[in-house]
């Protein structure tokens, strides 16, 4: 096996960890899990996993900020004189913070937990469930190309200028082409993230084409086989097929661990105080690895050392991942700490925050970038500041005017179907 096909970050096509993230965690939005686990019966709501999923997308949205306005902090590399702390993330657990490429395999094995708990005992048509998910995913998805289009006519934004001062590979390959058509922006609004696995206007979006292979592949599982014993196997030859055929096996294993987790019964089990904590500090240990190669002296080099020699890389993230998810449907205090009202709240606009940041990085944060933030990195983090605050009021709105009428569309959809689904 090579190493190419396991990259040290699981990233999309325009190249970092960027588009996380889930991915699509997204996918599980609070009212959406409530409405679907009410339906199968199977999976009883867990807030604290609203909450981790709004946790990671804040954290991508950091990542890109760090990663486009201060790539010394996020890649490694030449630390600025006056601030000896920006390489320190990028050579210890400290990096998880702003590690958007862990937090988007975090969003998938999410997503898959809870579509499996969704999938489960489920009597809605495999077409009809399928359906329902390109609906949930796309509407959404067309509004936040739409925006990018229109702050792109309106002349707002700055990455090009941006890119200008910083310099690095990373920001000039954003918005790189300001001359987008309509038809360009109308195709991509239609769905063309699905095939291409990437976009030009929103490319975060590179994530939508996992998300939605993901969850039907899982569909389809739990519509062929009812019992979990059976589903299990089904997993493990799934697994072995995506390493072998390399089939992005740093994305698509974190769909079948997470929905391995729900068909194994972690949230049933009551594991030792100690195991729970070793897991959470595993995981978080996993999700800081740097993307800069670790020197001699890292406390990173023998895992990546050893990870190398085997060729699975790649499994560092989405093992980190399957920890933190444990530790999560295992652990009081950490249920408490992420079921809180600022992480339901997170939770809540999860997915609207995923898809507006990065128009708004190219917009908010660039100008504001191009105007005050490059003088220092007390200005940067002055700028960075009011882009978070605008970015949580933007998907805050998104979502009230976007998400909560499309999850109304789905409900009502499914209202409409229960008779015919029990006669």
């Amino acid at each position: 096996m090579s190493d190419r096909w396991f990259p040290h970050a699981a990233i999309g096509s325009n190249g970092v960890a960027t588009n996380e993230s889930s991915f699509s965690e997204m996918q599980g939005e609070a009212l959406l899990t409530r409405s679907v686990c009410r339906v199968a019966g199977a999976l009883p709501r867990n807030v604290s996993l609203d909450g981790m999923r709004g946790v990671a997308a804040l954290f991508v949205v950091l990542s890109h900020v760090v990663a486009g306005f201060a790539p010394s902090v996020y890649f490694g590399g030449r630390a600025d004189e006056d601030a000896w702390w920006w390489t320190v993330f990028s050579v210890t657990p400290g990096f998880f913070v702003i590690n958007g490429a862990f937090h988007v395999h975090l969003f998938f094995v999410l997503s898959a937990y809870v579509i499996a708990g969704s999938s489960d005992g489920a009597r809605t048509p495999l077409l009809s469930q399928c359906a329902a998910r390109i609906v949930r995913l796309s509407f959404p998805c067309a509004a936040a190309i739409l925006l990018t289009y229109m702050l792109f006519k309106l002349d707002a934004m700055y990455m090009a200028k941006a890119s200008e001062i910083v310099g690095h590979p990373w920001i000039e390959r954003q918005y790189s082409d300001p001359n987008i058509s309509w038809s360009h922006a109308l195709a991509e609004a239609l769905g063309t993230y699905y095939l291409t696995g990437g976009s030009i206007l929103v490319p975060v979006l590179w994530t939508m084409q996992r998300e939605l292979i993901g969850s039907i592949g899982i569909y389809i599982i739990f519509k062929s086989a009812s019992a979990a014993s059976t589903r299990l196997m089904a997993y493990v030859a799934i697994a072995a097929l995506c390493v072998v055929a390399r089939l992005e096996p740093q994305n698509y294993l974190c769909f079948v661990a997470g929905a391995a987790m729900y068909d194994l019964g972690v949230v049933k089990r009551r594991p030792p105080r100690q195991l729970v904590v070793a897991a959470i500090a595993l995981g978080i240990f996993l999700g800081g690895k740097p993307l800069s190669a670790p020197s001699l002296s890292s406390i990173y080099f023998p895992l990546v050392h050893f990870a190398d020699g085997m060729h699975v890389t790649g499994l560092i993230y989405p093992l980190g991942a399957m920890l933190l998810l444990f530790g999560a449907l295992t652990s009081p205090t950490m249920q408490n700490i992420l079921s809180g009202r600022s992480g339901a709240f997170l939770g809540k606009i999860s997915f609207s925050l995923y898809l507006v940041h990065f128009p708004l990085l190219g917009s908010v944060q660039a100008a504001g970038f191009v105007y005050f933030g490059y003088t220092s990195s007390i200005a940067l983090a002055c700028v960075t500041l009011v882009y978070i605050c605008v970015v949580l009021a933007v998907s805050t709105a998104f979502y009230a005017v976007v998400e909560r009428p499309t999850l109304g569309l789905l409900r009502s959809i499914k209202r409409a179907h229960r008779p015919q689904l029990a006669t």
